[in-house]
């Protein structure tokens, strides 16, 4: 099928339901500059477009001048890879297009072709749903492959600047930049509330309140818990209750980060284990068939990496979170069973369990399953899918069992029966171990070089 526009605005459909504070990032390209211009400089409408952006929650990166197809796949690889998880992300590129579905570079000679713009945000990083819009003068001409939820829309930045200040839905306003070009299902829509990190990605410091949120240079999203004191375990006659639940009072001197999702598997440091994610499909399915050992190793190399990058204090470190630490965040200062109460039947709003779904699959281990809880997932749901505990986590409970730095297992997984994805249910595998349902999430932790808080 072959479209011809004066820019392309690409859609990726939202994964997951539900409205929900998100991030949202955009950058903004501007090569309409002369050959021998000598600074990298947005012309003045890109910045009122970030401008007007900015009011909608949007972080604005500005990149000009990009001379050559290096610097062009740079600027749009770079920014796609860093995306925070379940982002909206936005690309707006103001220049010329070469044979008609490839961007110019400001030397006339390199390009990128919009195949490769599509790739790079459909398979790279943490974005939910992406945005690119091209300004392109003369129409592109472009008759590639498009992803199975898009969205085209011809106009102009101009049209769209004036469309941004009168209307309330962002997708609405660059589809009405112009002639609408759509495959999509229902049109997408941007109305929500936008979250905000506490600091730069660049600028790492501790949170404050349960549930702050600061994201990383590589788009994790980390909530923060901060020192507190809670009883782990299940008192004596909880339904369904180990022996190994002992109640004990924890008391956790350090605040730590947590990643908000867990880890999905077209982000950066999943890229660094190629050959995982046997059951995966999607690129916000989480990471699995890692074992402990390579995680402890992934994340001592992202310590190491991130200190030398200026962008983590010597004291602080990338881990795996300890027991004591997984449960206090999945408790998030509750005390029963479940973050949102006792309930069973609440489960399928919050957790990818072994559900009726499975049960009726037929798979050689769904007889266990559940036989009327739904919740929707079959194997794997991409992260964030279901509704976050209440310091702002997703998926503490089911999708995939997390890693802990003692070789535990919290949380149970989508092969868990319902019993088993409690706060305090623990299970263990050996380090070497790799399996479809286990993955984890990372901790950023005041430095402990005995790990003295892990259950032996």
């Amino acid at each position: 099928m072959k479209w011809k526009t004066s820019a392309l605005l690409f859609l990726l459909l939202s994964l997951a339901g539900g409205a929900r504070a998100e991030y949202r990032v955009a950058l903004l390209i501007d090569n309409q500059q002369a050959n021998d211009a000598d600074e990298a400089t947005a012309g003045p409408s890109l910045q009122a477009l970030a401008q007007r952006l900015e009011k909608r929650g949007f972080v604005c990166q500005i990149a000009g001048n990009l001379d050559n197809e290096n610097a062009i796949r740079d600027a749009i690889e770079g920014f796609a890879s860093r995306t925070p998880t379940c982002s909206t992300a936005l690309l707006v590129y103001r220049g010329q297009v070469a044979e008609g579905s490839s961007l110019q570079a400001t030397d006339s000679r390199g390009k990128y072709s919009l195949d490769r713009v599509f790739q790079a945000f459909r398979d790279k990083g943490g974005c939910r749903q992406s945005l690119i819009f091209i300004d392109a003068g003369d129409a592109p001409d472009f008759d590639g492959e498009l992803p199975a939820a898009c969205q085209l829309t011809s106009g102009d930045t101009a049209v769209l600047l004036q469309n941004l200040d009168r209307e309330a839905d962002l997708v609405a306003a660059l589809a009405e930049a112009g002639k609408t070009i759509s495959r999509l299902p229902a049109p997408g829509t941007l109305t929500g509330q936008a979250s905000t990190a506490i600091s730069p990605p660049d600028r790492f410091r501790p949170g404050v309140r349960p549930g702050d949120e600061w994201v990383n240079d590589m788009g994790l999203v980390f909530c923060w818990c901060p020192p507190g004191e809670y009883q782990a375990g299940s008192p004596p006659g909880t339904p369904d209750r180990y022996a190994d639940e002992e109640p004990r009072k924890v008391v956790l001197q350090e605040g730590f980060w947590i990643s908000k999702y867990e880890l999905a598997r077209s982000q950066e440091v999943a890229q660094r284990r190629p050959g995982a994610n046997a059951l995966a499909r999607l690129k916000l399915d989480p990471m699995t068939m890692i074992n402990h050992d390579d995680a402890q190793t992934m994340l001592r190399n992202l310590t190491a990496n991130e200190r030398q990058a200026d962008r983590l204090p010597a004291d602080w470190q990338y881990a795996l979170p300890t027991e004591e630490q997984w449960e206090y965040a999945a408790r998030a200062g509750t005390t029963g069973r479940f973050y949102f109460g006792e309930e069973l039947r609440q489960l399928p709003q919050h957790a990818n369990f072994a559900d009726k779904t499975y049960y009726d699959s037929n798979d050689i281990f769904s007889n266990a399953a559940h036989r009327t809880l739904d919740d929707g997932a079959l194997k794997l749901a991409p992260v964030g899918s279901y509704q976050a505990n209440p310091w702002g986590l997703h998926d503490m409970y089911g999708n995939v069992a997390e890693w802990c730095v003692n070789g535990a297992i919290r949380g149970g997984s989508w092969t868990s029966v319902p019993e088993n994805c409690r706060s305090a249910y623990r299970d263990f595998y050996s380090s070497r171990n790799e399996q479809n349902f286990i993955g984890y999430r990372l901790v950023i932790q005041k430095k402990q070089p005995d790990e003295q808080n892990a259950r032996k």
